[in-house]
């Protein structure tokens, strides 16, 4: 599942040249694909009432809260480049780090 939020942040980073600028046009051949692995899954009201089981201390940001929320509602864990409180990056390279993935559930993060 990818949530229709994480389609507008990557618009926002291919126009700040922080993604390739094939980025979205090929995840969107990919969602528009029935046969790929990858479905969109749009910000319904359920996925707004699950938001309000993500502490807002843990996920400050509301396009992350979106995403969790989303992972919440479909029980399917989170696959990031950011931890938990935001994109970390080493402190020898300064590069990002490798991917980060959080299993939420409606109990909340595990």
């Amino acid at each position: 599942m990818v949530s229709a939020i994480s389609l507008a942040e990557i618009v926002y980073l291919v126009e700040k040249n922080r993604l390739p600028a094939n980025a979205y046009t090929e995840l969107k051949a990919a969602l528009d694909d029935p046969d790929h692995v990858l479905k969109e899954a749009p910000c319904t009201a359920e996925i707004v009432d699950a938001m309000r089981t993500v502490p807002r201390a843990q996920v400050p940001d509301m396009p992350d809260r979106i995403v969790a929320a989303t992972a919440i509602y479909f029980n399917v864990p989170v696959i990031s480049r950011d931890g938990p409180s935001g994109p970390h990056r080493s402190k020898q390279s300064g590069k990002r780090s490798a991917l980060h993935i959080s299993l939420y559930s409606m109990a909340g993060p595990k």
